[in-house]
């Protein structure tokens, strides 16, 4: 697992920023409009997009907040396709995301509003480069494949990240294959632990280039 953190981290060639929908910057933030999976949402002000460098093959949008150089430490918000559907009962295990995290990385499920259900995130407390951080992830039904929204940066703002993931999950209007399916049962728990692990490796990395401006 630390093989694939450190890869995903290390790679850094180019400052380009990437998007796979409409992407407009509003009085409200930056609204993203993606046609192909089905889904809009709002990122609140104060963002801005992440260079493609700094995201995995898999991540759709990457954005970061925009602090002064040297300034406090920035949430950082990823949106990743998870390559299949979520049907119902959604279940994720805990044992499975506790499994794939890094050792000593406390897990625990949050009661989240998605498009009108209410289902289960995970909020997960980990340690990176002696960083006490926070992260969430919140897997979202949409119709055609399944995405995932991840919010992440240093423990004492963790209020402040769990705000501004209600208030994306708020703006959330998408098409999902919950409206009409057949009942059916999905484990999607095994791997969310890495990708969380990523994702604030990323966040730590961004914070410690910047204090090097």
């Amino acid at each position: 697992m630390r093989k694939i953190l450190f890869f995903c981290l290390f790679v850094l060639l180019f400052l380009n920023t990437f998007s796979y929908g409409e992407i407009v910057k509003t009085s409200e933030g930056i609204f993203v409009d993606d046609k192909e999976f089905s889904f809009s949402m709002t990122i609140p002000l104060g963002f801005k997009e992440l260079p493609s460098n700094m995201c995995p093959s898999n991540w759709l949008y990457g954005f970061v907040e925009e602090v002064p150089s040297g300034g406090r430490s920035p949430i950082t918000i990823g949106v990743e396709s998870l390559g299949t559907v979520l049907n119902r009962p959604y279940i994720v295990d805990l044992e499975d995301v506790k499994k794939s995290s890094p050792p000593g990385t406390h897990v625990e499920k949050v009661a989240v509003n998605v498009l009108g259900f209410d289902i289960e995130g995970f909020r997960s407390l980990l340690v990176l480069n002696n960083v006490k951080n926070v992260a969430y992830a919140v897997q979202i039904p949409t119709k055609s494949e399944a995405i995932q929204l991840l919010l992440g940066g240093i423990v004492s703002r963790d209020m402040e990240i769990k705000g501004i993931l209600d208030k994306v999950l708020s703006s959330l209007k998408a098409e999902s294959n919950w409206f009409s399916e057949y009942e059916s049962s999905v484990r999607l728990g095994r791997g969310i632990g890495i990708v969380i692990s990523v994702f604030i490796g990323i966040a730590v990395i961004i914070f410690m280039r910047r204090k090097k401006q």
